[in-house]
């Protein structure tokens, strides 16, 4: 927790040395401690180092098992998943500058880390600690990042996004008279994702790859709009930023609670 604390201090030159001593050990204990208390935190440092050392490259030369253990973090406690789905995050968004590459350092682990996030926003938990909407953000700056090689996944995405979609509104149609003021926020807030993670693959993807959904995606937009939830406000990327940035100040509270 001190190391995540502190790793805005430290010139470029200096944090890159800090973190690639640090990683392997970090990567470790997220992997192997039986205390979730530690391996939350660990990510938590993971996800501080992936904004902060970006800039310097500090990460690359663990990139890969950096990945790899974050993605088998998404099925980790809710706590851990959320913060690993946040470093996720973070990486994605350092890569952003090669999206129009026609190969790029994502491009190995698109294929995964889209299908483990997904996974993880669907979890039976994850409306625990804010995990799903950490994956959801996650998910959508992965899908912005991405090389021009990565763009099928994004197109074979949006078929079960749509579908998920359809569902939500299908079911709260279908009960809403009988659901509790509680399931209908989180349907709304589902919903809100879903419509976000959406227009990312649409403005990824544009008109030619996304022609032939157009019709049912319009339909399921309709749907959403007439059940009048919230899900209408907060769809979207704007919205999903500003549940990124309340994440973030939650994550920054607790942490600070912590040391208390």
């Amino acid at each position: 927790m001190a190391l995540g604390s502190i790793l805005d201090g430290p010139p470029p030159e200096q944090l890159k040395v800090l973190v690639e001593q640090a990683m392997p050990v970090l990567l470790n204990a997220l992997g192997t401690d039986p205390h979730v208390s530690v391996r939350d935190t660990t990510a938590w440092t993971l996800g501080r180092m992936c904004v902060l050392a970006s800039k310097a490259h500090g990460v690359e030369k663990h990139l890969p098992a950096l990945m790899t253990a974050l993605v088998k973090a998404l099925t980790d406690a809710p706590t851990v998943a959320r913060n690993a789905a946040w470093a996720l995050h973070n990486i994605a968004e350092a890569y952003e500058y090669e999206c129009g590459n026609d190969f790029g350092t994502l491009s190995a682990y698109a294929e995964v880390t889209i299908r483990e996030l997904v996974a993880a926003s669907c979890r039976e938990d994850s409306d625990m600690n804010n995990l799903r909407a950490s994956a959801y953000e996650a998910l959508n700056t992965l899908l912005q990042s991405l090389p021009l090689d990565g763009l099928r996944f994004v197109q074979e995405l949006v078929p079960l996004l749509l579908e998920r979609l359809e569902q939500s509104v299908g079911q709260v149609s279908a009960s809403r008279a009988t659901m509790s003021e509680e399931e209908k926020n989180d349907a709304a807030e589902l919903q809100g994702l879903l419509c976000g993670s959406l227009q990312t693959c649409t403005q990824r993807l544009q008109r030619e790859r996304i022609a032939a959904l157009a019709d049912r995606m319009m339909q399921a937009y309709l749907g959403v709009m007439s059940l009048g939830t919230r899900a209408v406000a907060s769809g979207g990327v704007n919205g999903n930023e500003e549940q990124r940035q309340q994440q973030e100040a939650q994550q920054e509270r607790e942490k600070q609670g912590g040391e208390e």
